[in-house]
């Protein structure tokens, strides 16, 4: 039920100003943890990527987790990039926005505007809340990005 007037109205009425305001209110959510030191599993995973020479026993050389290579990719990424804190937000911001991207997509081919909107907003806060480690590189949102990139694409 689409409204014609106020801000619902006024994001509505051009999806493609709901991404962007999906987009930025993504960004300005995790913007105060950038420089937030590495939470336990991306240091790890870090060490992990840092290290794999494929030597050694296990799939990763002589360290062992038991996580998807594509994984352990993405935070080879982020080793090149420099092994920051920085870096490492900013690609969890990249995939967050991914996400946000797909669920506005198929928010907006379900439901239109308004479903673009919608999709696109609530896929912001969830993407950016930190008491579910939205700020941190992590395996559920690098996942949930790619997920709702296929779901967006069928």
């Amino acid at each position: 039920m689409r409204s014609d007037g106020g801000p619902w109205g006024w994001l509505a009425a051009r999806p493609r100003r709901s991404l962007a305001v999906s987009l930025f209110l993504t960004c300005a959510l995790r913007a105060p943890f950038v420089g937030v030191p590495l939470g336990d599993d991306e240091g790890g995973y870090l060490y992990v990527a840092q290290h794999w020479s494929g030597a050694g026993h296990w799939l990763y050389g002589a360290q062992w987790v038991d996580r998807p290579p594509f994984l352990i990719l993405v935070f080879r990424l982020v080793a090149v990039l420099g092994s920051s804190p920085v870096a490492m937000r900013l690609v969890a911001m990249a995939f967050a926005a991914l996400l946000v991207v797909g669920a506005w997509a198929a928010g907006r081919r379900l439901a239109g505007g308004d479903g673009a909107a919608a999709a696109g907003l609530v896929a912001a806060a969830l993407a950016s809340d930190p008491m579910i480690l939205g700020s941190e590189l992590n395996s559920d949102g690098i996942g949930a990005a790619l997920g709702m990139a296929s779901f967006a694409a069928l």
